[in-house]
């Protein structure tokens, strides 16, 4: 039996912090999720930081499982709260 070479899902997310996370940014490269965000027109403050998301997965059903079940954003979350920690760890060290 082969094995499963793990793929790699990599994309952009910025999270709606005034609305359900299904109004969030996602796309596939930096450049389209920040001219996405600029075009929805809402103001500063509607979207959190822009930060990179990779899933790892072993194939098209282990990746749906891991979308489709409870808790499933947890890896954007993450990404999301790594970049406000680093945002701020930057400032309080550059003071």
């Amino acid at each position: 039996m082969k094995k499963s070479k793990m793929r790699k899902l990599t994309y952009w997310y910025a999270r709606c912090l005034t609305d359900n996370d299904c109004y969030s940014i996602r796309a596939p490269k930096k450049s389209e999720a920040k001219r996405m965000i600029e075009s929805m027109g809402h103001p500063p403050g509607h979207y959190g930081p822009l930060v990179k998301v990779t899933v790892n997965f072993l194939n098209p059903l282990e990746l749906l499982l891991y979308i489709k079940s409870e808790g499933s954003l947890c890896t954007e979350e993450n990404a999301a709260e790594d970049a406000w920690i680093a945002k701020h760890r930057l400032n309080r060290d550059a003071k």
